[in-house]
């Protein structure tokens, strides 16, 4: 039983070392203007989901520049459309029901 658990042990302790994660991506991306973001949480709750757009930036020392002027709907796989109510600053609701 022990040299089970410490085969265990070690194998463990080998994959953490050889699979983890060293230096962060960085993503580049020459030769674009802009992105839109799309940022919120969808789930079965009946409840009001909030969704925020906005645009990507070059610079991290930018503000992000929120999107006030779109429609913005949930489809399902059924052809279903629920609509978001624009709140004001990119933000868009939809109704609790």
């Amino acid at each position: 039983m022990l040299k089970s658990v410490t085969k265990l042990i070690i194998t463990l302790t080998a994959v953490f070392l050889l699979f983890r994660c060293i230096d962060p991506y960085e993503l580049k991306l020459n030769g674009y203007e802009s992105f839109m973001v799309v940022e919120g949480l969808i789930t079965d709750e009946n409840a009001s989901y909030y969704i925020r757009l906005s645009h990507t930036f070059q610079d991290n020392n930018e503000i992000p520049e929120m999107v006030s002027d779109a429609v913005v709907f949930i489809s399902d796989d059924a052809g279903n459309r629920h609509y978001l109510y624009k709140m004001g600053d990119g933000v868009y609701k939809t109704d609790s029901t």
